[in-house]
């Protein structure tokens, strides 16, 4: 079966972003600084940038007199996964802290948390059942002691991939698989071609056997991004290495890089130079050549005059790279590279929600099957975090969906492109990350062709997808 998606939510606006040349795409809010804290009391006062998969998406929220937790919006639903009324497993009493983010989405997700009696914790929730991974009991390998603290999981599948710290100032990356913690290396491993050791800290990516990461030398600075696999690290770009497409060499970078697909993605930066050149860059995790995606000297599409000026956050899955930033005049937007096609998402000044966007944000493991979440804030003081469908891996070549008209008393109609003679599904569902859809109407494909769906009348969201056979 071949899925041939073109979702449209939220149709107003829908229609209002296609009209100024934006991508057409569908935007679910998730929860915003009104919305009820569920288990809890009063709304949000603050919401962190979400994950998103097909079926869920999870995010870190904040609300009066201390509240804190992870909250999961399952298309219909928002419910509590966990919170300071939670219980630590492995440690005493409740959760009392927890980390900002939340990583991994699908059948695992994963947290850093601190229990009562101060002990910090890596936990894992899998279905209902909230399991720790290790806690300041727990021997980290080579460190000669305990693990200390934990710094941001990276997940894939059942593993997942960390830098911690050890007793004193050991620090260290490790492989967390079948319930057991592997060191893959430390800051006791050299720096490649330098004086000193690695030294590194915040988030790392991880696909399969690789990490990928930020680190510098601890006696001359350099700093670089590297990959470790199969017990072997390898440089992929450091301070002074050429930038694809300038005569400009890398002064810093940013962490973490995202791995996805063999590709390790990251962000670096010439600021010595002037005019400064700053981009989102490509390298297989193998290493080889530099790939430029977007960079300074890119036009910003949509419309919008002038080049990129920074690149603020960024997520990649397969193939697409969704990333935030800002043009000459500062304005923020959120941009979508995908076949060879850079086009965007959504910008501040745009409407969402019937609010005015003026701030946007994402989390780079926020990416996943074509769905993608995002954090907002808007003129009025207001946040929310949002899912925004893009339409699967990879736009479909032989099929579109549109929107013809939509009247509150008529309902929906929708135009169709598709191969002639070729046999159709058009599906709905009343919810984007939600599976669930219901077949509105089977037909042959015979150019031009219009379907109207009467039973959208008064309702203010409605997402459609063509499927075929």
């Amino acid at each position: 079966m071949k899925l041939l998606r073109n979702t449209i939510g939220t149709v107003l606006l829908a229609c209002g972003i296609s009209s100024q040349g934006y991508a057409q795409t569908a935007f679910l809010k998730l929860a915003d600084t009104a919305t009820s804290i569920p288990g809890g009391s009063g709304a949000f006062t603050d919401l962190r940038t979400p994950v998103s998969g097909v079926n869920r998406a999870i995010f870190y929220g904040e609300g009066a007199n201390g509240q804190v937790g992870y909250y999961q919006f399952d298309g219909t639903t928002l419910t509590r996964l966990v919170d300071k009324n939670t219980a630590a497993p492995g440690g005493s009493g409740n959760f009392t802290n927890l980390s900002f983010f939340a990583y991994g989405v699908d059948t695992n997700f994963a947290f850093r948390g601190t229990d009562a009696g101060g002990m910090n914790g890596l936990f894992l929730l899998s279905g209902s059942t909230l399991t720790v991974l290790g806690n300041t009991n727990t021997v980290a390998p080579g460190s000669g002691g305990n693990f200390a603290n934990y710094f941001t999981p990276a997940i894939a599948g059942n593993s997942l991939a960390l830098f911690a710290n050890g007793p004193g100032t050991y620090r260290g990356a490790f492989l967390h698989s079948s319930g057991t913690f592997t060191r893959l290396f430390d800051t006791a491993t050299p720096f490649p071609g330098g004086p000193g050791n690695l030294n590194f800290s915040s988030g790392l990516g991880f696909e399969s056997n690789a990490v990928a990461f930020w680190a510098f030398d601890s006696v001359s600075f350099t700093g670089g991004i590297f990959s470790y696999a199969n017990n072997t690290l390898t440089t992929l770009a450091v301070t002074n290495t050429v930038m694809p497409g300038f005569a400009n060499r890398f002064s810093s970078f940013q962490a973490p890089p995202v791995l996805s697909g063999g590709n390790v993605i990251f962000t670096g930066q010439d600021t010595v130079s002037s005019p400064a050149v700053r981009g989102i860059f490509a390298v297989p995790v193998g290493g080889g050549s530099l790939t430029a995606l977007a960079t300074t000297a890119t036009q910003i599409p949509g419309g919008t005059s002038g080049n990129f000026s920074s690149f603020n956050s960024f997520a990649y899955d397969n193939g697409t790279l969704i990333f935030a930033a800002n043009g000459t005049n500062g304005t923020p937007g959120i941009y979508q590279l995908r076949n060879g096609t850079l086009e965007p998402l959504l910008a501040a000044g745009a409407p969402l929600d019937g609010k005015t966007v003026t701030g946007l944000t994402l989390n780079p493991a926020g990416l996943r099957y074509g769905i993608v979440g995002f954090q907002a804030s808007f003129s009025d003081g207001s946040k929310g975090v949002f899912a925004a469908d893009l339409g699967g891996p990879g736009p479909a070549a032989d099929a579109v969906l549109g929107v013809s008209s939509y009247l509150t008393a008529a309902g929906m109609t929708l135009s169709f492109t598709g191969e002639n003679n070729r046999a159709y599904r058009l599906q709905y569902s009343t919810t984007l990350l939600l599976g669930s859809w219901t077949t509105l109407t089977n037909f042959t494909y015979i150019a031009p062709l219009s379907v109207t769906d009467a039973s959208t009348a008064g309702l203010t969201n409605r997402f459609y997808r063509a499927v075929s056979p």
